[in-house]
């Protein structure tokens, strides 16, 4: 993706820095935000990928390395040794729920922060 921005010799080869964007309002039963680049796509479906992080919907660290080490294998598996690029971020919503929300207990309970810790506001 970072090619498209300045690199005006491959605009007639169709890379354009013209972002797609869409908006979507977090709704309570929304369990994660998934952002990755064309190489997670170009391989995997949207159901896939949907699939993979609620597989590993506990630890978001663990969904993420999931979903690179599947677009991984299934470039391998489709295109041998060559493959797009491949990033991917994970974001977990219900603990960042909780702790926007101040639920001192709740956070701790999801590790983003340590018994006694009543630190509010973003992370």
């Amino acid at each position: 993706m970072s090619r498209c921005f300045g690199d005006f010799t491959l605009k007639e080869y169709g890379v354009s820095s013209e972002a797609v964007v869409t908006c979507h309002e977090i709704q309570n039963n929304d369990m994660a935000v998934i952002v990755a680049s064309d190489g997670v796509w170009e391989v995997l479906s949207s159901q896939e990928v949907v699939n993979i992080v609620h597989e590993n919907s506990r630890d978001a660290t663990q969904a993420c390395s999931r979903l690179i080490q599947q677009a991984t294998q299934r470039w391998r598996d489709e295109e041998g040794p060559y493959r797009d690029d491949i990033t991917a971020i994970v974001v977990m919503l219900q603990p960042l729920q909780l702790h926007m929300a101040g639920g001192a207990d709740e956070n701790a309970a999801a590790g983003l922060v340590k018994p006694g810790n009543t630190r509010r506001g973003p992370l």
